[in-house]
């Protein structure tokens, strides 16, 4: 609408509403906006009252024509509708500032007119909101968020709840989680309550099921944001679609991310092999003494903002700082092993549950740590963020396995085939020496520098020996 409809309620301080679910396009209370957003805000109620205008916002084009001009990009309830003559439009979603006069459209409804701005000149800028904050902390977020239960361990809390702060996409990884949930067959119900009532802190159209649209209603129509960055896939373990299959080899293809939850009836997983484990970042398990305290669900409007504040408030993380946390990483997952006597080191290799490549587990925990960092403000991740990281890394695994490990499905995970004379010498250097790469494998071992590259992908692919240290060396599983 061409007015902003809540003037009243955006002074509103009261936090919580009945309300059963989170709000986007809805939101009216003053409360329920980033500090950045409620400015941008303020700023388009001023200028609406003004015969000449300058103003900064988002370009959302209508038409060929006709495009609106937004305070933010998660922001429905003010806006212009501006045209332009004489001028190379801007692109979609680009921030602009622009200059213009307003002038009255004279209809023949109900509505005979309406303001729309007519852009005389614009400037293409790079929006400077400075550091996106919101008013509650992740402590908060998460606390409400599970306020209706009892008796979850605070690791799993804090897994769950990250899953929709979700981590950023790299040059190599689709940004979000891949969670796979297990639970006691009699607590079937309650875990898909559970399910239900942590998504219901969300906005729809935050979790992507409900479009963000909402009305011009000068123009008679609908229009939409653009989506937010962030969606999530709910699947069942045992029966993934292509379609899911194929997102959970996480291809970047753009900055969306997307987060995944496999969700199984059985207690623990059949196989430690199975795809759905392999792919996972995290297994998660509800065990039987969980409880729901009470069925009403109150949402924290705030927690719509305090998304939106995180996923504006990625952390940048050195490049000496990722290669020293892979190799801690490496090193806490095979000690967890090690503890394990029943788990077989082959769920350690390329491919499997425990994957120690660098692609693999490790960067799991690494984009956890970036994940905590979005929720708590900070600018850079430090090889401390990812030790901490790691222990309840760890934490969450030994009590995954802790509930399986009585279960007939690690009977399921074979031994080593036998190896090739080629295959013991790269093996049995590697355990004496440490990681190498190939050329220096091949060097050392006085061998053609192909052979030994297909020997070592054999190892590392398809025997499950070898897990790829760094981006270049090799490591022996069991060392």
């Amino acid at each position: 609408m061409s007015v902003f409809q809540y003037p009243a309620l955006l002074g509103h301080v009261e936090s919580k509403k009945s309300y059963i679910r989170g709000r986007l396009i809805d939101r009216e209370f003053g409360v329920e906006y980033t500090k950045f957003e409620w400015q941008q805000i303020q700023e388009f109620s001023k200028a609406k009252k003004k015969d000449r205008i300058e103003i900064s916002g988002f370009v959302s084009w209508l038409d060929k024509t006709k495009f609106l001009l937004l305070p933010t990009r998660t922001t429905s309830c003010i806006f212009f509708i501006c045209k332009y003559e004489g001028l190379t439009p801007p692109p979609n979603n680009q921030y602009i500032a622009c200059k213009g006069k307003k002038e009255v459209v004279v209809k023949k409804d109900d509505n005979p007119f309406y303001p729309i701005l007519v852009v005389e000149d614009f400037e293409l800028e790079k929006p400077d909101f400075g550091k996106i904050k919101s008013d509650i902390s992740q402590k908060d977020f998460q606390e409400n968020m599970f306020e209706g239960w009892s008796n979850i361990d605070p690791v799993i809390q804090n897994l769950l709840a990250q899953n929709f702060v979700s981590s950023p996409s790299t040059a190599t990884r689709m940004g979000g989680f891949t969670l796979s949930m297990f639970n006691h067959p009699r607590q079937r119900r309650l875990v898909n309550l559970l399910k239900r009532d942590i998504r219901l802190s969300i906005a729809p159209e935050i979790l992507g099921t409900k479009k963000p649209s909402f009305d011009v209603y000068d123009l008679g129509i609908k229009h939409s944001l653009v989506p937010f960055d962030w969606e999530e896939t709910i699947a069942n373990y045992d029966t993934i679609s292509n379609k899911t299959e194929i997102k959970l080899n996480r291809v970047p293809k753009s900055t969306q991310e997307h987060s995944f939850s496999l969700l199984s009836q059985k207690q623990s997983p059949m196989d430690l092999e199975s795809n759905g484990l392999v792919k996972s970042d995290y297994p998660i398990v509800i065990e039987e003494h969980v409880e729901r305290k009470r069925n009403s669900v109150t949402a924290d409007l705030k927690a719509t903002q305090f998304l939106i504040a995180a996923h504006l408030n990625t952390p940048s993380i050195e490049l000496s700082v990722v290669k020293k946390s892979t190799n801690y990483v490496q090193k806490e997952i095979k000690k967890f092993v090690e503890t394990k006597n029943f788990i077989a080191k082959k769920i350690l290799t390329h491919n499997q549950m425990l994957n120690l490549d660098v692609d693999g587990r490790p960067m799991s925990a690494i984009m956890l740590a970036i994940s905590r960092g979005r929720s708590t403000e900070l600018d850079r991740i430090s090889f401390d963020n990812i030790k901490s990281t790691t222990s309840d890394f760890i934490k969450n695994l030994d009590m995954s396995f802790n509930v399986w490990k009585d279960e007939k499905a690690f009977g399921k995970i074979h031994p080593l085939a036998s190896l090739s004379y080629e295959e013991e010498r790269i093996i049995s250097f590697l355990h004496n020496n440490g990681p190498y790469s190939i050329p220096d494998i091949a060097t050392a071992l006085n061998m053609n520098l192909e052979d030994c590259r297909k020997v070592v992908r054999i190892l590392h692919e398809v025997k499950f020996v070898l897990y790829s240290f760094d981006s270049e060396k090799y490591d022996v599983v069991d060392q």
